[in-house]
């Protein structure tokens, strides 16, 4: 006899297809019916709405444990089909912030990488070939040197200061070469470049026989003329000079206009060039006159710029000085002149 509250239910068969259920009008509520056409056998009932529902499928004929296991553990299989329950380690491996890894199924700590939960701090790490920007577009390559001991280090900067890319290493003397692709220039779009004194640009790997093929300097400025020799008591009403100075090339020019001065008999010179002319006694410098008033008028007389000074004399076409107190000779005039000269 059956306990009091319960009812004997049927369990019938059936061999619908496998993606259909058993029909409900085959079944009365709580009736039980396996679908052997499926395969594992699914087991089906229908519920007090009238809908056939799937109780279990186990197509794989997996082995289940047949007791419990502890709080927290998780189902695995053995890969043959018997399941049992086990347990996952959750704790974290290494120190306290450390990024975690697979540690052959446990967790390991990341020694050079830390997190605070927002920012990653990575300490030397390798990178294979490339850093890619946010579309995944390549932003800057890497190619490793297998016996590289020299490197590029990059430094941030304080307010008024400027970042540095610098050249670092095992070397001493250590370059650094920046390489456009094809036919590539080297563009800077704003500011100028600053080369350290003494440097410049280096034009050696062009062929040439001189003995220097380095640029380094341009300079543009201005300079006061003076009567150097000549004269005496000298005051002026205009003292003017200019110059462009490209390597060693200084190109000059002057306005000298004399107020009043007392003629003498030493040579005539007028002095203050912006720079020591060259030692070299063939290095000569010259100018020629652009204009004067009665400053001298003897025909045939030159200017020139002698080795290892920074005066303009007057020669004679007898290759003799012109004095201050020679005929023709108006110390109160003035003078135009633009030159040129080897500087030291």
């Amino acid at each position: 006899m059956p306990a009091t509250n319960y009812t004997p239910i049927q369990l019938y068969r059936t061999n619908t297809a496998s993606t259909t259920a058993p029909s409900g009008a085959n079944l009365n509520a709580g009736e039980l019916a396996i679908n052997y056409n499926d395969s594992g056998m699914i087991l089906y009932a229908k519920n007090t709405s009238g809908t056939v529902i799937k109780l279990m499928n186990n197509p794989a004929n997996l082995l289940y444990p047949t007791t419990d296991g502890s709080a927290n553990q998780v189902i695995k299989t053995n890969g043959s089909g018997v399941l049992s329950f086990a347990t996952v380690s959750t704790s974290p491996g290494g120190s306290t912030t450390q990024v975690q890894y697979n540690n052959a199924g446990s967790f390991g700590g990341i020694t050079n990488a830390t997190t605070d939960g927002t920012t990653l701090l990575m300490t030397s790490p390798k990178i294979i070939t490339a850093i890619n920007d946010t579309n995944a577009n390549e932003l800057i390559k890497f190619t490793a040197t297998g016996s590289a001991v020299n490197e590029i280090t990059v430094a941030n900067a304080a307010t008024t200061a400027n970042p540095v890319i610098s050249a670092t290493g095992g070397d001493t003397n250590i370059g650094v070469t920046v390489t456009p692709k094809g036919t590539g220039n080297l563009v800077l779009t704003t500011g100028n470049v600053v080369v350290a004194n003494g440097n410049g640009i280096d034009f050696s790997a062009t062929a040439g026989t001189g003995t220097s093929e380095l640029f380094n300097d341009y300079e543009e400025g201005t300079w006061t003329p003076t009567l150097a020799s000549g004269g005496t008591s000298v005051t002026y009403t205009t003292q003017y000079g200019s110059y462009t100075k490209i390597g060693r090339l200084v190109t000059i020019q002057l306005y000298l206009k004399i107020n009043t001065a007392t003629a003498a008999a030493s040579d005539l010179q007028i002095g203050g060039l912006p720079f020591t002319s060259s030692v070299n006694t063939l290095a000569f410098g010259g100018a020629f006159v652009n204009y004067q008033s009665s400053f001298n008028t003897n025909a045939g007389d030159t200017y020139h710029i002698g080795a290892g000074g920074t005066i303009i004399s007057v020669l004679t076409n007898t290759a003799g000085y012109r004095a201050g107190n020679a005929a023709n000779v108006t110390l109160t005039g003035g003078v135009a002149l633009s030159g040129q000269y080897i500087a030291a």
